[in-house]
């Protein structure tokens, strides 16, 4: 098991909030292990996870590859720039995305 990791401590340069005092610690071991229990419960059927947003604040460059290791294959994300940076982290994962095609620029 690999410990949790601290998120990147609140930056005055960064965001300007004069009320951040929190640090969020994202536990990978409890993430993949959510997983696991969710895509055995919904075999057959093929589980995905769903890293828009930044993993929903989890952080999708340290989620998203904590998942591929436990056996996540497909992926959900929000927007075309989204899935560019998540397939950069993950080469052969299927990725879906929320967004139309004509947020890409279709007719």
């Amino acid at each position: 098991m690999s410990p949790a990791r601290p998120r990147e401590a609140p930056s005055s340069e960064r965001d300007a909030g004069p009320h951040e005092t929190a640090i969020l610690t994202i536990d990978l071991d409890a993430l993949t292990a959510n997983y696991r229990r969710l895509r055995d419960l919904a075999a057959p059927a093929e589980c995905a996870a769903v890293v828009k947003a930044d993993a929903y604040g989890l952080g999708m460059a340290e989620a998203a590859p904590a998942l591929s290791r436990a056996g996540c294959k497909i992926f959900f994300v929000a927007t075309l720039g989204e899935a560019k940076a998540l397939r950069a982290l993950l080469p052969h994962a299927v990725i879906y995305v929320f967004a139309g095609w004509w947020l890409a620029g279709g007719q």
